[in-house]
């Protein structure tokens, strides 16, 4: 009899369990989301209008990072939010704003890329201890031919400005010219853009680079937007 009580307990608990869950699913279905803000096109949550378009993923289906919503359909927003970006910020071709200072750094902050372009960044000048791009972006001197590839266009790590590059003592070189750390020699993952630091030669040699097949030429995969 006891066993028998349990058993439709148990069944009642389940039902009323699977009954929320329900409710929670419809009641996340038909959320509203108030003034000023974006409701998520799979409906699970809502973003305030200023973080919408701003390049930085708020939704979890990034759907207020849209490029065509950004681009100028507006129409799940109040009528009186601004496309604009505010002073000290830059629209991104599809529509989002970044900070100012962030154009041509190095790094693409847009997710389109275009703040980082060869027509944006061509006349920008690198003060003080940076590197020029070839597109045009500035990053630090120190960061040239270290093997991780920091300009987007991948003009930091060619074999015709690395080649004569020379390492600090424990360092290793890579076959086209960076050096990385020697301690990173045949860890298992590549460290040289060209990957000449896990290559059988290299880790058969003495650490130093020698042993590399040096006819090895690579070209590095670029991350850079080419406009059409």
């Amino acid at each position: 009899m006891v066993l028998q009580r349990y058993g439709v307990l148990k069944a009642i608990v389940q039902c009323l369990t699977v009954l929320l869950l329900i409710i929670g699913i419809v009641s996340e279905a038909k959320r509203v989301c108030g003034p000023n803000q974006f409701r998520c096109r799979n409906g699970k949550g809502c973003v305030a209008a200023l973080d919408v378009c701003d390049s930085e993923r708020h939704c979890k289906d990034e759907s207020e990072e849209n490029v065509q919503f950004c681009s100028g359909n507006y129409s799940n927003l109040t009528k009186n939010l601004e496309q604009e970006c505010s002073a000290g910020m830059y629209r991104c071709r599809f529509g989002g704003c970044i900070t100012s200072k962030h154009l041509c750094d190095g790094r693409i902050d847009c997710f389109d890329g275009s703040d980082e372009t060869s027509d944006i960044c061509r006349k920008n000048r690198c003060l003080g201890k940076k590197f020029r791009c070839d597109y045009g972006g500035c990053i630090k001197l120190s960061q040239q031919c270290n093997g991780k590839g920091e300009c987007p266009d991948g003009s930091d790590e060619t074999r015709g400005l690395c080649e004569e590059h020379i390492c600090s003592l424990g360092s290793f070189k890579c076959n086209y010219g960076a050096c990385i750390p020697g301690e990173k020699v045949c860890d298992g993952k590549a460290d040289c853009l060209d990957k000449s630091d896990e290559f059988k030669s290299a880790c058969d040699g003495d650490g130093n680079g020698n042993g590399g097949d040096n006819s090895t030429d690579f070209k590095v995969r670029s991350l850079y937007f080419q406009q059409n």
